[in-house]
């Protein structure tokens, strides 16, 4: 079978979207004809990995469009980066019937950006298509919104939610869905949203966009093994600095612990447009001197890092497939998150602490209750470490992921519509 994957963020070596990209294309390389349609900002790094044989030569990559930098300003980039998705998937509407007829494509799948709010590309020739796996559909809880992040990163997130109510009823959107022969969404609060997008109609399937394989998997393994647990807590936090990761509320269960005789020092591995608001919020609860604003480590230094911390806080309430929480808790971090979204879905009381989601007080009090535990209790972290670890190594393996798209795959093919001639055409 020839796919046609469209996947406008592909990227060897980033994380997020364009790791996902280039992840997922290199996995089906290995079992089927590819041709990966993509934005040209990561080719040169792409060119390397194909020169250096690190993918198979069964994907064949199209190129298409523009890649400006983007503004310093992560706010202003995250706009810009709409805008150029939105300008390359008109681009690729056009080129994709192109690609499908000289190609001989059996099969389309839409891979990145892995938002619901923008219509796949248009399946030429009545080819099936696979759609996601669809993230983007959790909501900031409207009460928490003052004094839990900056005013901006509120603005930020009360347009998101009224955009969600709206987009949801757009018929274009609704349209673009139904194409679908077969749509994956990276968890269930997902598929409940997308199921009302898209109708009875279509399937619909639960698929993380995150996945690892066996040489990750055994890395990720030795590191967790050379963790000692009887060191003071050290809490890590990774991603883009927006307000809905709750990296505010996780401050204040910060200040509640040591007002209770627990100093947890904190890392924060990430840059964004919070990171001012959060620094004044640190010195106003006089636990600055805990707090590393860091910009975020990469490589070797960024598994060195997940190494040396020991609790992965992050109460995001808007998650996808979670990659920074699932690379933390395969290196043996116990996660303490709200159950909300995606990290409310995987983290259980057996690998971690999953705070409920009520008023600012009580989820910072939630935290501070589970950071206490860890820090008085080795025997209990070391448990906690053990079992995060082993989930996300059996529920997130790269042959989970594969079968599931091979499933995906069949449905869509078995699903594909037949062409009734017309019958006003002359023989």
């Amino acid at each position: 079978m020839k796919i046609l994957l469209v996947a406008f963020a592909c990227g060897p070596g980033q994380g997020s979207e364009p790791g996902v990209g280039w992840k997922t294309a290199r996995l089906l390389s290995q079992h089927y004809r590819l041709v990966v349609l993509t934005s040209p900002r990561h080719r040169e790094a792409i060119e390397r990995m194909r020169a250096a044989k690190e993918i198979s030569e069964n994907a064949e990559f199209v190129f298409l469009g523009q890649s400006p930098p983007y503004h310093p300003n992560r706010m202003v980039a995250r706009w810009q980066g709409w805008l150029e998705y939105l300008r390359w998937l008109s681009l690729a509407s056009r080129e994709a019937p192109r690609l499908c007829r000289d190609f001989q494509i059996d099969l389309v799948h839409h891979l990145t950006i892995t938002t619901w709010r923008l219509s796949p590309i248009r399946t030429p020739l009545r080819l099936p298509l696979i759609w996601g796996p669809l993230g983007g559909t959790a909501e900031y809880p409207w009460r928490l919104l003052a004094g839990c992040m900056s005013r901006s990163g509120a603005s930020f997130e009360i347009l998101r939610n009224v955009l969600n109510q709206i987009l949801i009823r757009a018929p274009r959107l609704r349209r673009g869905a139904r194409r679908a022969s077969c749509i994956l969404s990276v968890n269930q609060e997902s598929k409940a949203w997308i199921r009302k997008l898209a109708g009875p109609e279509v399937k619909v399937c639960v698929s993380s966009a995150a996945f690892f394989g066996d040489r990750e998997l055994q890395e990720m393994r030795e590191l967790a093994s050379q963790r000692k647990h009887d060191t003071p807590l050290r809490a890590f936090a990774g991603g883009n600095l927006i307000g809905s990761k709750g990296v505010g509320l996780a401050l204040r269960a910060l200040r509640i612990a040591k007002d209770r005789g627990v100093n947890v020092a904190y890392t924060i591995a990430s840059h964004g447009p919070e990171k001012a608001f959060l620094e004044k919020l640190a010195e106003t609860l006089a636990i600055r001197n805990q707090i590393t604003f860091h910009p975020g480590f990469q490589g070797k230094d960024y598994l060195q890092a997940l190494r040396e911390h020991s609790v992965c806080l992050l109460p995001s309430f808007r998650e996808g497939s979670a990659l920074t929480l699932l690379e933390a808790m395969l290196a043996g971090q116990v996660p303490v998150v709200v159950r909300a979204s995606t990290p409310g879905e995987i983290v259980s009381s057996e690998c971690g602490f999953a705070v409920e989601v009520g008023s600012a007080e009580k989820i910072c009090s939630g935290l501070a209750d589970a950071l206490l535990a860890l820090a008085a209790d080795v025997s209990r972290r070391r448990a906690l470490a053990q079992a995060a670890h082993e989930k996300v190594a059996r529920e997130y393996r790269e042959s989970s992921f594969l079968k599931k798209l091979n499933d995906a795959y069949r449905t869509a093919i078995s699903c594909r519509p037949v062409v009734t001639p017309n019958r006003n055409t002359k023989k």
